[in-house]
């Protein structure tokens, strides 16, 4: 009886231990992931055909942002 209550208390802490080890490990990839796709959306180097087309496409999303009108 003691030893597979020694067992099971051994086989707990291992999963224990695993879980911890596995759930704290994912941040560091997703931070990575984030860096990598920053560095390729934003160019090294402007262009000015590509900077004047985003003003005009930044431009166009603030005419149409929604506004709520006050009611009556």
């Amino acid at each position: 009886m003691k030893k597979g209550l020694a067992i099971g208390i051994g086989v707990s802490v291992f999963v224990i231990i695993l879980a911890i080890v596995l759930i704290s490990s994912p941040k560091s990839d997703v931070i990575e992931v984030e860096d990598t796709l920053d560095k390729e959306v934003k160019p090294e180097t402007e262009i000015p055909e590509i900077q004047d087309k985003l003003d005009e496409v930044e431009k166009i999303n603030l005419e149409n942002e929604y506004s709520p009108k006050e009611r009556e």
